[in-house]
């Protein structure tokens, strides 16, 4: 069976997505879970590959099992065997032909500037944000929504002012 599985993950603990030797990865310790519950060695394939220290809330990946298993005890079993920084929130049976990588026709990429005197202990502790004490440029938001299609919008939040910029790549 091949199944579509829905992760997030705090990345500040990981190396990433891509399995990489001894270091810790999510791929890696996906592998290592759907290897246990399997029996057997796995491949998990994702719909793309994330840097060190990048969260994700919404990764999708793909692996096929020949376990009869189903989606919800699959979940409970992968999400048993990793670490608490990681989780799987959704799982479904797709298609034989459905891959996470070349199925994929969109992804949005999230990132969080805060331009204020105080930043959030919730966005500070969880490295969710990059400070900017200097004012933002206008000009170089206009020139990276030019570039990338970015839309950049500022946001409040208990008394923090930040601009959140979504990029998507389609």
């Amino acid at each position: 069976m091949n199944f579509k599985l829905t992760i997030q993950y705090d990345g500040t603990d990981f190396h990433g997505w891509q399995i990489q030797g001894e270091q810790r990865t999510v791929q890696g310790e996906l592998t290592r879970a759907l290897s246990l519950i399997e029996g057997a060695p796995v491949i998990v394939h994702g719909s793309g590959r994330t840097d060190a220290g990048v969260h994700a809330e919404g990764q999708v990946a793909s692996v096929q099992l020949q376990k009869e298993i189903t989606p919800t005890k699959l979940r409970a079993a992968i999400n048993g065997n990793v670490g608490k920084d990681v989780r799987v929130m959704e799982i479904s049976i797709v298609d034989d032909e459905f891959h996470a990588r070349y199925s994929a026709v969109e992804k949005t990429y999230i990132y969080r500037i805060v331009n204020d005197a105080v930043i959030s202990p919730f966005l500070l502790t969880r490295t969710t944000a990059f400070r900017r004490r200097a004012p933002i440029c206008s000009v170089i938001l206009s020139e990276a929504k030019e570039l990338l299609s970015v839309s950049c919008h500022p946001e409040h939040s208990e008394g923090s002012a930040f601009v959140r910029c979504s990029v998507t790549l389609s």
